[in-house]
C-alpha cells in the first residue's frame, strides 16, 4: 500500500502536495462462493 501511494505521488505536481497525508484503507474478504465473509475498515494508517 505504501508503494502504491509513493508511485502516486510522485506523479503528483509539487503545487499540489500537502505537508500532512492522510491513509485510509479498506480490506474485503470473501468465501469460495464471492460472498463477504468480513469488511475492515483502517483510518490514518501510516
Amino acid at each position: 500500500m505504501r508503494r502504491l501511494a509513493g508511485d502516486w505521488l510522485s506523479s503528483v505536481p509539487a503545487g499540489a502536495r500537502r505537508p500532512a497525508i492522510r491513509l485510509d484503507v479498506v480490506a474485503i474478504t470473501l468465501d469460495k462462493r464471492g460472498e463477504l465473509v468480513a469488511l475492515d475498515q483502517f483510518a490514518d494508517v501510516t
